[in-house]
C-alpha cells in the first residue's frame, strides 16, 4: 500500500501508534516462502511504477503524528552457525547459476566470503548486497530464468547479509543499529543514481 501511495502521488505521513510485537523468529530458520513472496512483490512493485522511481533522486522526511518514544525489546536468539553453513553451501553450490547475472567482482566477494574459515571474518559489504539485489531485480525482469528459481536462490545470500550484520552489530545499541540500517539504505540510495 505504501509503495501505490508513494508512486500515485499521495501525501505520505508517520504516526506513532505503538509497538508491533512479531514472534521473535531466527533468521536461519526455513524463511525461502516469506522472502520470496516478499521480494517477489517488492520486485513486482519495481516493474509496476519504474516511471516513478526511476527519476527519483534522494529521499526526504515525512509528517509525523504522536509520541515517538523507545521500546524495549527481548533479543532474538540466532543460530549464527546455521545462518554462515547455509550460505556458503549456496554460494558453492549455486555459482554457477549466479555467474549468469552477478557481476564477476560480487561473485568473487561471495566465493572469498563463503570461503573463510574463521566464521567470525564472514563479512557482506553493503556496495556488494545492494549490487546482489539489484542484479537479482533485473534477472527477475529480463527473465534470465524461472522467476521462483531466482527469488529462491536468494535465500542464502540473504542469510549470509544477516549473518555479516549480527557480526558486524553484535556488541551495538538499538541506536547504533538503527544507525547502521539507515547506511544500508542510503547505499541503495547512491547505487540506484549511478
Amino acid at each position: 500500500m505504501t509503495t501505490t501511495a508513494v508512486a500515485g502521488g499521495f501525501r505520505i505521513c508517520q504516526a506513532f501508534l505503538g509497538a508491533k510485537i512479531h514472534d521473535a523468529k531466527d533468521p536461519a530458520a526455513d524463511l525461502s516462502a516469506m522472502l520470496h513472496q516478499v521480494v517477489g512483490s517488492v520486485f513486482d512493485l519495481m516493474d509496476e511504477y519504474a516511471g516513478a522511481w526511476r527519476t527519483r533522486r534522494g529521499s526526504e522526511p515525512v509528517a509525523t503524528f504522536g509520541f515517538a518514544y523507545s521500546v524495549g525489546l527481548e533479543p532474538i536468539r540466532v543460530n549464527l552457525e546455521k545462518m554462515i553453513e547455509n550460505f556458503q553451501r549456496g554460494v558453492k553450490e549455486l555459482a554457477p547459476f549466479y555467474r549468469t547475472f552477478l557481476p564477476e567482482d560480487v561473485l568473487s566477494l561471495l566465493q572469498d566470503a563463503a570461503g573463510r574459515s574463521d566464521r567470525g571474518d564472514v563479512a557482506y559489504p553493503d556496495a556488494a548486497w545492494v549490487t546482489t539485489i539489484f542484479h537479482f531485480a533485473l534477472a527477475c525482469h529480463r527473465k534470465l530464468a524461472s522467476r521462483e528459481h531466482i527469488l529462491k536462490s536468494l535465500t542464502p545470500l540473504y542469510l549470509g547479509k544477516v549473518a555479516s550484520f549480527v557480526i558486524e552489530t553484535w556488541d551495538a545499541t538499538a541506536e547504533e543499529v538503527e544507525g547502521r540500517l539507515e547506511r544500508l539504505c542510503l547505499a541503495f540510495e547512491r547505487k540506484k543514481t549511478t
